[in-house]
């Protein structure tokens, strides 16, 4: 059982490994236009469907009026910039 755990676990390392190889060098090439927030290192694609979203859910994580479990994160107003 053990065996077949750490087997198990290389696979997913090497498909972690492969899948960010792949978003290098689509960044790299310009294939995807992400956005990073200015608060801290979280990145977006800004051709993501469901960005708007995305960026809502991760402007109140910086909102201090909104009820979080984190206490050691980055108050403050999200300015998006381009990368």
């Amino acid at each position: 059982m053990l065996v077949m755990l750490e087997a198990k676990m290389q696979r997913t390392y090497h498909v972690r490994s492969v899948f960010q190889i792949l978003i290098g060098l689509t960044l790299r090439i310009g294939m995807i236009e992400m956005i990073k927030c200015s608060l801290c290192e979280q990145t977006f694609d800004e051709n993501d469907p469901v960005v708007e979203l995305r960026k809502s859910a991760h402007e109140n994580h910086h909102d201090p009026t909104t009820p979080s479990g984190s206490r050691n994160q980055t108050w403050g107003t999200v300015e998006w910039i381009n990368i």
